[in-house]
């Protein structure tokens, strides 16, 4: 196959799936127009995308410097798409997009991909297709500072129609069904195809001494780092010597070194996955991980597909409880740890590589499918504490009615966003 993906990178996800592409013998090319921030490995790729790769990555480090540096960079970001088409398109059978983008604008080049019979793929990762009133940053503006609700109801719309064009012209999507609510197509689900993870070779022994928990935070108030502080400061009046280690903004490689060192890691209170990148990575390096959000349960399991938990899931509320669990029982830990390690297997880049080939194919398995009109729970996070997405559920419907949540094709769902707004 010859395979064009596409045009950014979550923390490693597309760099190692071109590799394991490539080491299956297809002829792959990764353009990354994204900053490489947490120095995630490169990918083993040449030719042109290597070079305007590393030219753009040059341009993301150096736009901070000045206003001139950060036009250059929006104009060349801007450009490179258009510009390299031609090349895309000539050398190129199977395209597969991330993050909600293309080589163009509005997605322009999808359906001239589709008319020239080529295939194309798009995945999804939560931010891009979430509705913007579950997340982060669809509620606020800056930290402390919220979006007014006619600025959150545009950034809905805004989301629904960026999902809805994407799904009425590419050949497949993927994307996490609980993150999925705007989608009016069949959705292959995010957990049949897998994250790829790099198992680690050697599996080190916990350290030996007081336990150590990791918390690693791309964003600290999305993960809920301010209450995972004090739930491990309550849990450490219990247990002397319980120590919780914080890094941010840490290099790839950093972050591994440091899971190595510790007993277990808490990886955020508001999740929609049980396992996002860095619980992957601790189970990597045989780490259990602790995962907070909202509607675990064995409805939910079996909506996803998951075999079983991969993390020890809980409620937000039950954080202390989790963490005085695993710090007083090994061999809890070590079980954690055996589910991730299973997965982390299962969903290695060459498993994740050959599902993608079989999305190419057509060779799709029909339970690899959901319909987002089946989710059995409305909210189960976004980088939002619950409380507060019922709360600007409430106040848009009471704004501007119901339509404003974008569900109007999904009564099932809109009725359940009803239920969850009035406190159900």
């Amino acid at each position: 196959m010859r395979i064009f993906i596409g045009v950014t990178e979550i923390a490693g996800y597309y760099t190692k799936t071109a590799d394991a592409l490539r080491s299956q013998g297809h002829e792959v090319s990764f353009l990354n127009l994204s900053p490489n921030t947490f120095g995630y490995l490169d990918s083993a790729e040449g030719g042109l995308a290597k070079r305007v790769t590393k030219w753009c990555q040059r341009l993301a480090v150096r736009r901070g410097e000045n206003f001139l540096s950060l036009l250059i960079w929006k104009i060349a970001s801007l450009a490179v798409g258009p510009l390299l088409l031609p090349w895309a398109f000539l050398k190129h059978d199977f395209f597969l997009f991330g993050f909600g983008k293309s080589l163009l604008p509005w997605h322009l080049d999808v359906p001239l991909l589709r008319l020239a019979g080529k295939k194309v793929l798009f995945i999804f990762h939560g931010s891009d297709s979430r509705a913007s009133y579950l997340e982060f940053g669809g509620v606020w503006k800056a930290p402390g500072i919220r979006r007014s609700l006619s600025d959150t109801a545009r950034l809905t719309k805004k989301r629904k129609a960026l999902v809805r064009r994407i799904g009425r012209y590419a050949n497949w999507v993927v994307d996490n069904p609980f993150s999925a609510h705007f989608h009016e197509r069949e959705v292959v689900s995010w957990y049949a195809v897998g994250m790829p993870c790099t198992k680690a070779e050697h599996i080190p022994d916990e350290p030996a001494g007081a336990i150590r928990i990791l918390h690693a935070p791309s964003v600290p108030l999305v993960k809920g780092s301010h209450g995972i502080a004090e739930a491990v400061r309550n849990a450490a009046a219990q247990i002397p010597g319980l120590e919780l280690v914080t890094i941010t903004g840490r290099p790839h490689v950093e972050v591994l070194e440091v899971i190595r060192s510790c007993h277990f890691v808490v990886d955020q209170l508001y999740s929609d996955t049980p396992m996002a990148t860095f619980a992957g990575e601790a189970a990597s390096c045989g780490r259990p991980a602790i995962v907070c959000g909202y509607g675990w349960s064995d409805a939910w399991l079996t909506f996803s597909g998951l075999a079983e938990w991969p993390t020890y899931v809980c409620h937000e509320k039950d954080l202390e409880e989790a963490i005085l669990k695993l710090a007083r029982d090994k061999s809890l830990r070590e079980s954690v740890a055996a589910a991730g390690q299973r997965l982390v297997t299962d969903w290695s880049a060459d498993e994740v590589a050959t599902r993608i080939c079989r999305i190419f194919v057509g060779d799709i398995p029909k339970e690899w499918y959901f319909k987002a009109s089946d989710l059995p729970v409305f909210y189960s996070g976004g980088g939002l504490p619950e409380d507060l997405v019922r709360e600007t559920v409430r106040q848009l419907i009471g704004e501007f009615g119901v339509g404003v949540l974008q569900l109007k094709d999904k009564p099932r769902m809109e009725s359940m966003a009803v239920a969850f707004a009035a406190g159900g």
